[in-house]
């Protein structure tokens, strides 16, 4: 799991996002042609081993993309046949932000 949040922020401090709606075979990182704040521009978590590797990578993604954000609120949704976490932030700024992160890839998956 550290292995995974370490690629992510290597992933995410550099900008690398691969284009597309889907994660390529093998991909770790993220994927997504959006910012995260609509369910249409969800951000997509790639290459998770499991539910908690997932979370680990969210919350990898808002510490390098919104240093000193509040955690607000999480909720679980779906949309489009995929699977959402919805998460509320304020930003170090004391705007309030929304990130979708579409987790259809682990959503459910637990190590043994």
């Amino acid at each position: 799991m550290k292995a995974l949040v370490v690629l992510l922020l290597a992933c995410v401090s550099g900008a690398a996002m691969a284009a597309g709606t889907r994660c390529a075979p093998g991909q770790h990182g993220f994927a997504g042609q959006g910012d995260g704040q609509t369910v249409d521009q969800a951000i997509i978590v790639c290459g998770a081993q499991d539910e908690r590797d997932g979370v680990s990578a969210e919350s990898a993604f808002l510490r390098v993309t919104f240093p000193g954000y509040k955690f607000l609120s999480q909720s679980l949704m779906t949309a489009n046949g995929d699977t959402y976490d919805k998460y509320v932030i304020q930003l170090a700024s004391g705007q309030k932000r929304i990130v979708f992160f579409n987790i259809t890839e682990f959503f459910g998956k637990r190590q043994p």
